[in-house]
């Protein structure tokens, strides 16, 4: 299976001898492939520039040069949040799982394919492009590889071919059984087809289960790739196939993975399907997070569900950050032409998992022998919108399933303003440019005309001065539909209470406070505008803003203040929530997170060995203003022996100075004797030496060398190179 490990932004305090490697830009537009174990992949601003825009998309396919799969490591990422969107697909196109979809800061990470090929898709909108990404191409080992036989095998990650390999056909008259069995605690196996095509006369039964006396979950035969993600619920899948002796064919492929287990059905449902939608609209009530429970139609677990259902939805979303929904069914029973969808979004309309599901399936195993699920978010909110049909002339028992959460490259962090518990104060009046990746991780906004939470930014407002508190949402795109929800005073996040100010209508275009409105509050008939609010110094509000339509390109929130009204509050340039240190071979390796930065310009990182006495190891750019959690990482390349004191310190736009922290962290220095080499800017080598590892910046000291800037490179025993910079001072 395609894995990610996502570490985030990486700064290495390390320089670098001049390579020159072949470079590969997303395109904008079309489909373009390449063949390749090495090179830099940009999007299509290159290094130095920002991406250009690809409204209608582009798509780029790697293919490993050696037959090893494909892995890339993401150095730098950035695009517009929500917007501009980055989908990688573990296969050679646009058909192949979706291994997740990033925006915003939210770096894939290192990501490494199942078979030898990786597939980009890039869309943007026509606005707001940002510095896009930088990606490290390489090729790895691929997973181990197991032919059909007799055979048990316990794995959480390999290829399943045919009894031919990956480049022969099977042969007549085969009759094997080959069992997978998970290899970790918890989890199941599952397996994904890539390639199909068996003769007729001959077929392959997979088996939820340990044996062939396990539940049946799909019989497969001829050339159409199944459309199923065999998930087991106990932790086997066992495979038999047979042939006849009149032909043969290229047989399969495919890719065996682990992910938590499907969650038991429950004797109740833990949640029903709404047959109404609230004010007028579609939406039966506010969304749910949650990582578990049972979901039935409206009829629960034992009736049938309703008639003249209109299309009525409601979403549920993970309550744990880095997680994605998964919805897995165990019964499914609806009458043509009445339909359920299953969509990868936190609103009403998305990306369709399932397309429009009815027909039938009686159990777990052939539900998904089917296709009828699993089915799991790729939106980076994590969240599954659920939309149901029915029309006047039958009805059945309808469905049962349950939810599951599942870890997620590009799923929620928790820490951005999604929620109410991580909004962002208001400290001036100056206009906000935001944008939204879904509702969060708690559900806390759904109260007064505003029914459900679906891409919410949330802020904290405090009344400097007595006025008029107006203001206007302008969205980038004109075609979006943004709402919002205004509370106060004095209220707090777990005590919203009703809202003083709520506008749920169902236009485009700017909304807010203002443009004469006298009304406070409007449902999906109103227009966009509610009045004014009298507010006096001290107080404090909660806003959301909500945008029901998805993707569009951001909002600007205008501050609309009469009569004397101002904003302010004290914020923190920068929220520190982690500084550590570790070290990693022959370095040290410092990480810190930040949940929000305001006009930060850069971190300063001091080293000291008595804790006292600190010099400047690095600079680091900050983010100016974030509104989102920032991962920062730097390497000491020679840290001392012993005990090493590490100073974090913030500069603001203005020049002003804070420390953030100081951490700790000792160097086990095996005593090792490291190669030296010493060059000067033009790259000319001025010395070439020996020493340990422990006495490097001693050894350095009393090389007799001008005053001035050099280049210095560290080979270890290991054979591994540090490059960093060393300041000569006589």
């Amino acid at each position: 299976m395609a894995y990610v490990r996502n570490i985030g932004f990486m700064i290495l305090v390390l320089g670098a001898l001049s390579t020159y490697a072949q470079t590969y830009n997303m395109p904008t537009s079309g489909t373009t492939s390449h063949v390749t174990c090495g090179g830099t992949f940009y999007d299509s601003g290159g290094s130095g520039a920002n991406y250009s825009p690809s409204t209608g998309g582009a798509t780029v396919t790697f293919t490993s040069s050696t037959g090893q799969s494909l892995q890339f490591t993401f150095t730098s990422f950035h695009t517009q949040q929500n917007n501009d969107l980055l989908t990688i697909y573990d296969g050679p196109n646009t058909s192949s799982p979706i291994i997740g979809t990033f925006s915003g800061v939210t770096s894939p990470g290192i990501i490494v394919s199942s078979t030898s090929s990786l597939t980009f898709r890039f869309q943007t909108n026509a606005n707001n492009n940002k510095s896009g990404w930088t990606a490290n191409i390489s090729c790895v080992s691929p997973p181990p590889a197991y032919n059909m036989a007799n055979s048990n095998v316990i794995t959480c990650d390999a290829l399943f071919y045919d009894s031919g390999g990956p480049n022969g056909n099977y042969g007549n008259n085969e009759n094997f059984v080959h069992t997978f069995t998970t290899s970790t605690a918890g989890q199941c196996i599952k397996f994904t087809f890539y390639t199909f095509n068996i003769a007729s006369g001959d077929v392959l039964n997979v088996y939820d289960g340990p044996n062939t006396s396990s539940p049946l979950m799909g019989s497969y035969t001829g050339a159409t790739i199944p459309n199923v993600r065999l998930l087991s619920s106990s932790g086997s899948l066992t495979f038999q196939f047979t042939s006849n002796n009149t032909g043969t064919n290229i047989g399969w492929s495919g890719v065996l993975s682990c992910e938590p287990c499907p969650a038991p059905l429950a004797a109740t449902a833990t949640y029903t399907m709404y047959t109404v939608g609230l004010d007028n609209t579609y939406c039966g009530g506010n969304m749910v997070n949650t990582c578990s429970g049972t979901i039935a139609d409206n009829g629960g677990l034992s009736g049938n569900y309703s008639n003249n259902i209109n299309q009525i939805y409601r979403n549920f979303c993970p309550n744990t950050p880095g997680m994605c929904l998964r919805m897995d069914f165990y019964s499914m029973n609806i009458v043509s032409p009445d339909w359920l969808i299953v969509a990868s979004t936190p609103t009403q309309n998305g990306p369709s998992l399932s397309g429009n599901l009815n027909g039938s399936c009686s159990s777990y195993a052939n539900c998904v022998g089917q296709g009828v699920g699993p089915y799991t978010s790729y939106d980076q909110s994590g969240c599954l919108s659920l939309r149901f049909y029915s029309n006047n002339t039958g009805n059945n028992s309808g469905f049962a399933a349950t939810f599951t959460c599942v870890p997620c490259p590009n799923g929620p962090t928790g820490t951005a303003n999604y929620d109410c518990i991580n909004a962002i104060p208001v400290c001036s009046n100056a206009s906000i440019d935001d944008a939204s990746t879904g509702p969060g991780l708690i559900s806390d906004g759904g109260a007064g005309c505003m029914l459900s939470e679906n891409y919410t930014n949330w802020y904290k407002i405090t009344i400097q001065s007595s006025g008029t508190l107006g203001l206007t949402i302008d969205p980038i795109t004109n075609s979006d539909d943004y709402d919002f929800v205004l509370f106060g005073p004095g209220v707090t996040c777990s005590a919203l209470g009703n809202p003083i100010r709520c506008s749920y209508a169902a236009n485009t275009g700017n909304t807010g406070m203002g443009n004469g409105a006298t009304d406070v509050s409007e449902n999906v008939m109103g227009n966009g505008w509610v009045s004014t609010l009298n507010v006096t110094s001290g107080q404090t509000y909660y806003l959301c803003v909500n945008k029901w339509s998805n993707g569009g390109d951001g909002f600007t929130l205008i501050w609309d203040l009469t009569n004397g009204a101002s904003l302010d509050c004290t914020v923190l340039p920068v929220t520190l929530t982690s500084f550590s240190c570790t070290q990693q071979g022959n370095h040290i390796l410092l990480e810190w997170h930040t949940a929000t930065e305001f006009n930060n310009k850069y971190f300063i990182i001091e080293r000291s060995k008595d804790g006292e006495n600190f010099d400047v190891l690095a600079t680091v750019p900050g983010k100016g203003t974030s509104l989102s959690e920032s991962i920062y990482f730097i390497a000491d390349p020679l840290p001392g022996s012993g005990s090493n004191y590490y100073r974090l310190s913030q500069v603001d736009y203005n020049g002003s100075k804070q420390v953030l922290q100081t951490s700790t962290c000792s160097f086990l220095d095996e005593g090792q004797i490291v190669d030296v080499r010493v060059f000067d800017l033009a790259g000319r080598l001025l010395h070439h030496g020996h020493c340990q590892s422990s006495d490097l910046d001693h050894y350095l000291h009393t090389l007799a060398l001008p005053s001035g800037l050099y280049a210095i490179s560290v080979i270890h025993t290991q054979r591994t190179t540090s490059f960093t910079k060393y300041l000569k001072n006589l």
